[in-house]
């Protein structure tokens, strides 16, 4: 899932610090834990490209 940074924060597994606005592929279980630290991401939902038809 992806999500959008709303407070910058270290990432403790990375040792990277998370930009406000960055946008970052997380696990759903990652997700849970990020927030349980405060509020520091939201989720991003995803659009699903349309395809277009040939003829």
């Amino acid at each position: 899932m992806k999500v959008k940074v709303l407070t910058e924060f270290i990432d403790r597994y990375t040792g990277e610090l998370r930009k406000y606005g960055e946008i970052l592929e997380v696990s759903k279980e990652r997700f849970k834990e990020i927030q349980d630290a405060g509020a520091f991401v939201e989720e991003v939902e995803e659009q699903k490209k349309a395809k277009k038809d040939k003829k």
